[in-house]
């Protein structure tokens, strides 16, 4: 019923990979007519953001209920009931996992196979011809979240801290 982990992380690489390549053929096709290579860089970066930011809440959010790599390897979001994610949802889950990829670890302690992401925004991740009952959440997998939250509030301050202390060396 849920989507096995492989095919979560093959969906991910495969939008990855196709916007990578909108990265890198936005700055090829701009090379030639800007005359710095920074400017190219910093429009070709700008569209790769926008892209990202959009593409996963938009196709989620869609009738397909999928991004294109999801869509391709037949898995699709849904929320808890099995109803289409609304775009402001889709767009909290994007930005969660853009913010907390190591949130995906979750997925192995979950019984409804979800990351943190899917957690806080009560969606999750299916095979496209199975039908999805109402999921429960139960207190374990809260205990989990709040654990890997912690660490979260833990690390990034550590690496902002650690990342100071190089940029003065």
């Amino acid at each position: 019923m849920y989507a096995s982990y492989q095919k979560r992380i093959l969906s991910y690489l495969i939008d990855f990979v196709l916007g990578q390549m909108i990265l890198r053929g936005t700055m090829f096709l701009l090379a030639p007519y800007v005359d710095s290579f920074y400017s190219v860089q910093l429009i070709g970066y700008t569209i790769f953001i926008v892209w990202t930011i959009f593409n996963f809440p938009f196709l989620q959010s869609s009738r397909w209920q999928a991004t294109l790599g999801q869509k391709l390897l037949k898995i699709r979001t849904v929320d808890i009931q099995g109803n289409t994610l609304s775009f402001w949802r889709a767009c909290y889950r994007g930005s969660l996992l853009s913010f907390c990829p190591w949130g995906a670890f979750m997925y192995f302690f979950s019984p409804q196979k979800q990351g943190l992401y899917d957690f806080l925004c009560d969606s999750i991740v299916v095979k496209n011809d199975e039908y999805v009952a109402n999921a429960h959440r139960p207190l374990r997998q809260i205990r989990y979240s709040i654990i890997i939250l912690t660490a979260i509030l833990l690390f990034v301050p550590l690496a902002l801290w650690i990342g100071a202390i190089l940029l003065n060396y």
